[in-house]
């Protein structure tokens, strides 16, 4: 993977995605991981507030499919994306 989630402790893990949402951040960049009917859901926000108080306008919207492989690209566009960002 990539500076992200090079540590263990930082993959996503598909059975979490199934229950809740996997949040975090990087460089002043927010993420947010869920699964939504049968897609992997993935956002991209501002580190200024938290998902619920982040204007639509803000985020930014990416759907795999829900299974390892999506799961996989999910990872790497979150990467992809923050890590060029900065």
């Amino acid at each position: 993977m990539g500076e992200i989630f090079d540590n263990i402790l930082y993959k996503i893990n598909i059975n979490y995605i199934k229950k809740e949402p996997y949040t975090g951040s990087y460089n002043k960049k927010r993420y947010r991981v869920w699964k939504e009917e049968d897609n992997i859901r993935v956002c991209l926000y501002p580190d200024k507030f938290c998902f619920d108080k982040t204007s639509e306008d803000d985020k930014i919207y990416k759907d795999f499919p829900f299974d390892k492989d999506g799961l996989d690209a999910a990872m790497e566009y979150i990467e992809d994306s923050i890590v060029s960002i900065n």
